[in-house]
């Protein structure tokens, strides 16, 4: 049974900054970027939620298109960085330095 999820917003992650300690949603838990299909990202979306779900994550974020991100920090830190704007998500993930962020419901 795929999880459901709903979407929190797009967020930005300055993680790779040396001044922050680590990245806003800490860990990858899984990496889709080679097998992603930009005809169809919800596939990339759905495939987070069921790793997040299984690890028993409630929050996950999408970045750089085919990263998954979660871990058990997540729903405390993923605002640390602030709001990005919107046009630096796309089609439900997120690009470079941001995540597009989900709670698993």
């Amino acid at each position: 049974m795929p999880a459901k999820y709903k979407e929190l917003g797009c967020y930005k992650d300055n993680g790779n900054d040396k001044n922050k300690p680590r990245r806003t949603i800490p860990e990858m838990i899984a990496n889709f970027r080679p097998q992603i299909d930009w005809h169809d990202m919800s596939k990339t979306v759905n495939e987070c939620a069921k790793h997040a779900k299984e690890k028993g994550y409630e929050i996950f974020g999408v970045q750089f298109y085919g990263e998954c991100y979660s871990g058990p920090t997540a729903e405390i830190d993923y605002e640390r960085d602030g709001k990005a704007e919107r046009g630096k998500c796309w089609a439900g993930v997120g690009g470079p330095s941001t995540n597009m962020v989900y709670r698993i419901e």
